[in-house]
């Protein structure tokens, strides 16, 4: 058997705050929504890391199923009454090259607190 590739994505939650079951269940319907039973299965995904405080998050999900989750976030704009957007600030093939680059990064909450607005 073929072991599956897998893909990790930074992502960052804007707008109001939600907790990391309302993100998994928002991102879950959006896919079923959009692809169907069998096309939302494909996208194979796993919310490694949420911080609610600062709204960012690591999602592990397979090669095959990273486009379609990408297009499942542009789809997101509200969950449960709630404005957000869902940005994917850094892909990458390991955990530990991701976390390299996140230091590396600054979030848009960092960014635009510099702006001091």
């Amino acid at each position: 058997m073929v072991r599956e590739k897998h893909r990790w994505v930074f992502i960052e939650v804007i707008g109001d705050k939600i907790d990391e079951r309302e993100l998994i269940a928002a991102i879950r319907r959006k896919s079923y929504e959009l692809f169907g039973t069998i096309g939302g299965a494909k996208i194979r995904f796993k919310l490694v890391e949420y911080d609610p405080e600062n709204a960012t998050g690591i999602i592990r999900v397979n090669l095959d199923g990273l486009d379609m989750l990408r297009t499942v976030f542009l789809f997101i704009r509200e969950i449960n009454g709630k404005e957000v957007l869902i940005n994917d600030r850094l892909v990458s093939g390991t955990i530990k090259s991701l976390k390299t680059k996140i230091k590396q990064k600054k979030t848009w909450k960092e960014i635009w607190e510099e702006r001091g607005t």
